[in-house]
């Protein structure tokens, strides 16, 4: 071991110095080869120290110790207190402590009731009544401290708080002349305002330039509704909706030039007082201009003639009052029109053809209008939706003799232009004119009749009958649901797309077709194609005209009727068939199928293939089927699981069984 040495210096009592003590560093216990008597040895690796006695090396022991542990503490409730327990020890060496020990008041207990409960008595609570109230009244420009979710306190405007939707409420028009507003404002609402100022509530909007004409007022800003500041333009507001002159009924000149007096003309964006009796002239200048709100009348025929002509070309809501009024043949292409109807109101052609109102605006309603006519009608819809509008609805509507009640078409030649979505409520169609159609679909992007109604005369001969309840020779989407019931027709439904034509999809639901002469039929003999179409829970029976079944499907060619689901049909009372199916229909599945009463099949299937069927066919109820199913021998690929009873043939399988026939009949 090398020796490296330093000298420590002793002296006696008096002074004198005596012989230097060596102090000897070195790693590990130290040999007896080296040092003398009295030195020291410093063992750097152990950190321990020995002196050299007569007998060798001495051990005086560490002189240092492993670098200490620090607690790491995490709170803990111990009822209303909070403590802190040792969870784990770092920054140490050795063998770490245990833990789970809580911190008392003089080290580490292991209770932790007797732990100190590092939370501090409540502070007093901050009330903001303890505040000291700001003077003045608060206004839009006030200051307040406010914080999105998640974030620190800005300062906004009060107006950039309650107007984030971009609406302020004023007291008065002076009160919003005077504001200074963000940009973000775009509607401002007068709560206290004299008629001819808006009225009490009424909405004004932020323009681009004064208006005309109509209350308006400058605001102190100079925007424009782009946000923009334009100081020669910026800052005018003009009238958006008054509530008090909304609901105000017109009444006005007759086409025979009477004249009537009423407090208001609402043309939306202004208000005129009339405060004389006025002739025509001046109703068509105070009429020109912006729509007029509501309009209605209760003169008779000679003034709803003025009225009708104005307001179906200028737009706005049509009341018809209680009565029967003749109107000419209307086109409503006026955008956000609509037609409403009191209890009793009856809308009356008196010619033989022709569209009664044809809808062709954006947004347009016809609501609670019944439809009349003083001649046998030949041609022509109550209602007719084109494809030139995208929106149209109607609710209640109700005809009697009419041809057709509700018409929706397609664009006459590019099927991808139909973009109209049309809805149709509650419509009732009875005694309908004899070949009608009281619903008739050519197209449209989305098309939903809900609960329609058409009952013709089935005490009469069937040659007065209308054609159809519901014909279908285009679709996108078609919904018919909520019950539909149609009853007395030569064929209640009718779906034949003409070549090039297709039905995309066609779902009826929860409806009663009876008391037909030819029952209904889907069909692609016209050359079209039928892609999806589901029927079920419906009522497909009681056909007239002999070997009529309830209700047909002709594929016709190989791409004719692709996908048909059938769930929970019935084909009861059927002159033919029950339900019949040709060869090319695809796709076919029945579950739940019930057919009773009929004087053929109660299910035929001729020829088609791929098709699954559960059904149940005879019974007591209608005495039995001529048969209860029949196949034919071409059908292949096929499941049929039947319940067969009570009829004269319960099975005619001209197809036999195999692997790929598969029929189970329990008889």
């Amino acid at each position: 071991m090398a020796r490296t040495s330093c000298s420590i210096v002793q002296s006696d009592l008096v002074g004198r110095p005596r012989d230097p003590v060596m102090l000897i560093p070195g790693s590990g216990v130290p040999s007896l080869s080296i040092g003398r008597l009295g030195e020291f040895y410093i063992d750097q690796t152990g950190k321990r120290m020995y002196r050299r006695d007569a007998g060798g090396w001495t051990d005086l022991g560490v002189i240092k110790g492993d670098r200490g542990w620090l607690p790491v503490l995490a709170a803990k409730n111990d009822g209303a207190r909070r403590v802190h327990q040792v969870v784990d020890w770092a920054g140490g060496e050795g063998t770490k402590p245990a833990t789970g020990a809580y911190v008392g008041a003089t080290g580490l207990v292991s209770a932790i009731g007797d732990a100190v409960d590092v939370r501090g008595p409540q502070g007093p609570e901050m009330l903001i009544s303890s505040l000291t109230a700001a003077s003045g009244a608060a206004s839009y420009d006030t200051l307040v401290a406010v914080a999105e979710e998640g974030g620190e306190n800005r300062v906004r405007t009060v107006q950039g708080v309650v107007g984030a939707g971009g609406h302020l409420p004023f007291k008065t028009v002076s009160d919003a002349a005077a504001a200074d507003l963000l940009p973000s404002i775009k509607y401002v609402t007068i709560v206290t305002a004299a008629d001819e100022d808006g009225g009490p509530g009424h909405i004004r909007v932020r323009v681009d330039a004064e208006p005309a004409d109509g209350p308006k007022h400058r605001s102190a800003d100079r925007y424009l509704s782009t946000g923009v500041i334009d100081s020669a333009n910026g800052g005018w507001w003009g009238l958006e909706f008054a509530p008090s002159l909304q609901s105000t009924d017109v009444q006005v000149p007759s086409v025979s030039g009477k004249t009537v007096s009423r407090p208001y003309v609402n043309r939306l964006r202004d208000n005129i007082i009339l405060t004389d009796y006025i002739d025509k002239a001046q109703w068509a200048a105070i009429r020109s201009g912006s729509p007029i709100g509501y309009i209605t009348n209760d003169r008779g025929q000679d003034s709803f003639d003025g009225i009708a002509s104005d307001i179906l070309t200028s737009g706005g809501v049509l009341r018809v009052p209680e009565g029967t009024f003749r109107v000419p043949h209307k086109t409503v292409s006026k955008d956000r029109l609509s037609i409403v109807a009191e209890k009793g109101a009856i809308w009356q052609t008196n010619q033989a053809t022709g569209d009664q109102i044809v809808m062709d605006g954006l947004f347009q309603s016809v609501i609670d209008l019944r439809f009349g006519s003083t001649v046998a009608r030949t041609a022509g819809a109550c209602v007719r939706c084109t494809h030139l509008g995208s929106r149209a609805h109607s609710e209640n509507l109700e005809s009697d003799g009419a041809y057709t009640l509700i018409q929706v078409d397609g664009h006459p030649s590019n099927p991808s232009l139909d973009g109209g979505i049309y809805t149709h409520w509650y419509p009732r169609a009875y005694n309908g004119a004899a070949g009608g159609v009281s619903y008739l679909v050519t197209g449209g992007f989305s098309v939903h009749i809900h609960n329609p109604y058409s009952i013709g005369n089935f005490t009469l001969a069937p040659s007065t009958w209308p054609q159809n309840a519901l014909r279908v020779t285009r679709a996108q989407d078609l919904k018919v649901d909520g019950c539909p019931q149609f009853l007395g027709m030569v064929t209640p439904v009718l779906v034949a797309p003409a070549t090039g034509g297709v039905v995309a999809s066609f779902k009826m639901t929860d409806g009663y077709c009876g008391l037909s002469q030819n029952g209904s039929l889907i069909t692609a003999e016209l050359g079209g194609t039928i892609v999806s179409t589901e029927l079920g829970p419906v009522w497909f029976g009681e056909t007239a005209a002999t070997s009529a079944a309830g209700l047909t499907l002709k594929g016709h060619h190989a791409d004719g009727i692709q996908t048909i689901k059938l769930m929970g049909t019935e084909f009861p009372l059927c002159a033919g068939n029950g339900f019949y199916a040709d060869q090319y229909v695809k796709g076919l599945q029945i579950t739940g199928g019930w057919a009773d009463g009929c004087t053929q099949a109660g299910f035929a299937f001729d020829g088609t293939k791929g098709f699954s069927a559960l059904i149940r066919s005879g019974g007591d109820r209608f005495g039995g089927n001529g048969v209860g199913a029949y196949l034919s021998g071409a059908c292949d690929d096929f499941i049929l699981i039947a319940l067969l009873k009570g009829n004269l043939t319960n099975l005619s399988n001209g197809a036999g069984t195999s692997s790929s026939k598969i029929v189970t009949a329990i008889t």
